[in-house]
């Protein structure tokens, strides 16, 4: 039997000695994978790192993505992008909208309100008798007659009317000009018809004046010694329902006068001819027969009050 020949046996050892082409291109494709690997890892560890594993794009979009080896490759451009960036935020996290911050919002600063001031008259008090002292008597003009008497005692000014028909008051000595005064009165007889009230008069027979009635009724005015006639309005309604006294209030001032009682307006007019004067007390029986007993109380004097040059101008309730 013949033996092989010997070129085939040399080209089998040949074959033992030499490695295929395909084991020679796995291998440098395995270390380009190891190599990238690598460096992808040190790109993180660099930048920080991401739990996730997950690599954010640049906002340019100039990474790309191998989808046969699942490897982001940045570019040149992106890497120096990302290196002059500041330190991450919110957005550079992958979170779509930037978070609220904390603290109030800034606001356009708005200007300071400013309020009104308005002016307040300073209240001084010119004079006060509560007619308890005993000096109380030098400071009022008390006499009496057959058809009137006024007097002081028991804390109270107590004026007496007889005459049918007639005023008659008592005047406290001061003088004033501009003014308002406060006092309390009580009818103690004569019910129905008796008068009480207050008058600012001049030296002579000049006056202004607001006269109650018993009935809830009054009429105010004034008199002139040149004029033909008193001018007196027409009788007003009146409100006598305190229970312990009737409360007055008669102002002059800014050339006008008026008069509350029981903080209801009883007359007002114009005060242009009687710049100086004082004021007194009254007491009458109207047309009645029965005299007429008033008693007042708490008789202050002040300069106008706020309260005081509101009700100037004031319109009563007329009886129709």
């Amino acid at each position: 039997q013949a033996e092989p020949p010997p070129v085939a046996a040399a080209a089998q050892d040949g074959a033992e000695r030499k490695r295929p082409l395909w084991l020679l291109v796995g291998g440098i494709a395995a270390a380009l994978i190891i190599l990238c690997l690598i460096g992808w890892a040190a790109l993180n560890l660099i930048g920080g790192g991401d739990d996730s594993g997950a690599v954010s794009s640049s906002a340019s979009g100039s990474s790309s993505l191998s989808a046969a080896a699942g490897i982001v490759v940045e570019s040149p451009e992106a890497v120096t992008e990302t290196a002059a960036a500041p330190l991450p935020t919110a957005m550079a996290t992958g979170t779509a909208e930037p978070q609220p911050t904390s603290g109030p919002e800034p606001t356009a600063e708005q200007p300071a309100a400013t309020e009104e001031v308005v002016d307040m008259p300073v209240v001084e008090e010119l004079f006060f008798d509560d007619f308890n002292s005993k000096s109380s008597a030098a400071s009022w003009d008390l006499w009496q007659n057959e058809a009137a008497e006024f007097s002081i005692a028991d804390g109270r000014l107590t004026a007496i009317g007889r005459d049918q028909e007639t005023l008659n008051w008592t005047r406290q000595l001061d003088h004033y000009s501009d003014f308002e005064v406060r006092a309390t009165s009580y009818i103690l007889e004569g019910g129905r018809t008796a008068f009480f009230g207050i008058v600012f008069a001049g030296e002579g027979e000049e006056y202004i004046g607001c006269f109650v009635q018993g009935d809830n009724s009054a009429y105010c005015g004034e008199s002139r010694p040149d004029a033909e006639e008193a001018l007196f309005t027409d009788w007003a309604v009146v409100d006598l329902s305190r229970l312990r006294g009737d409360e007055i209030l008669f102002v002059v001032s800014e050339g006008q006068w008026a008069m509350l009682l029981n903080d209801k307006c009883v007359g007002s007019g114009v005060n242009d001819f009687l710049p100086s004067g004082q004021l007194g007390l009254v007491v009458s029986t109207g047309d009645s027969e029965v005299p007429a007993r008033v008693a007042y109380d708490d008789f202050l004097v002040q300069t106008p009050s706020a309260e005081g040059l509101e009700i100037l101008g004031c319109v009563p309730e007329y009886y129709e």
